[in-house]
């Protein structure tokens, strides 16, 4: 069988082949980062939302994110204001209905899988919106995770389209979306020609991978890297 890929996957092997041998060939283990930690609990934050207001929608948003806060550590009251007027405006202003939450999900076709944070439904159409909890850029920076995100809510529902995908910045309280449309390329759509490219990218970085292509890629972020030591270690000084 073909080797298994993931958005993950392909973002780190495009950011540096040599990281992503380290990381997923070799399976040398690292410290967690703290930016993980903080994804992860907001995610599960803004995930625990959604179930409780699936059951109840009469629930206050921000008073039970923060109650739903409440239980960790850490200190995420920002993040969740952001995400209250988020999902007031998405659920109750615009009348999107949830269509799935955090729903892990799998292309066979193409042996790849991926974690949808949540997928809201409107007028039989499909809005895919992944959370960011770093800082706010345009969503044209994450458009090949973006188009991975449409490969795969469309491959599990073969009925449906993906007419949007989008990321939502807890940080900044920032919604950037990119519209799916046929071939006008602005800052704001993805057309068919480059949703093909990206998609097409999958088989390219396979290839690459299960020929043993890892080859350093020297940039201002290896000062940075987990691996720097691996990787000076092998004769590649960064």
């Amino acid at each position: 069988m073909s080797y298994k890929l993931s958005k993950s996957k392909i973002n780190d092997y495009l950011q540096c082949p040599r990281k992503f041998r380290y990381s997923y060939i070799n399976k040398i283990e690292t410290e967690e980062n703290e930016y993980f930690k903080i994804g992860g609990d907001v995610h599960q934050i803004a995930e625990d939302f959604i179930k409780l207001w699936q059951k109840d929608e009469s629930i206050d948003f921000l008073d039970t994110l923060y109650e739903l806060e409440s239980k960790y550590e850490d200190d995420y009251k920002d993040h969740c204001i952001h995400l209250a007027d988020f999902f007031k405006e998405k659920l109750t202003c615009e009348g999107y209905e949830v269509f799935s939450t955090e729903e892990y999900l799998f292309s066979e076709k193409y042996n790849f899988s991926g974690l949808a944070d949540i997928v809201l439904e409107k007028d039989g159409k499909l809005t895919v919106i992944d959370y960011k909890t770093g800082k706010s850029k345009s969503a044209r920076d994450y458009v090949t995770e973006l188009c991975y995100y449409k490969m795969l809510v469309e491959d599990a529902y073969p009925d449906k389209t993906v007419e949007y995908a989008a990321i939502y910045f807890t940080k900044d309280g920032k919604y950037s979306e990119l519209k799916f449309i046929e071939e006008d390329y602005s800052a704001v759509n993805c057309s068919v020609t480059e949703y093909n490219n990206k998609i097409e990218l999958i088989e390219e970085v396979r290839e690459k991978i299960e020929a043993g292509e890892f080859p350093p890629k020297r940039q201002y972020l290896c000062k940075y890297c987990d691996f720097k030591t691996h990787c000076d270690e092998e004769g590649f000084i960064t």
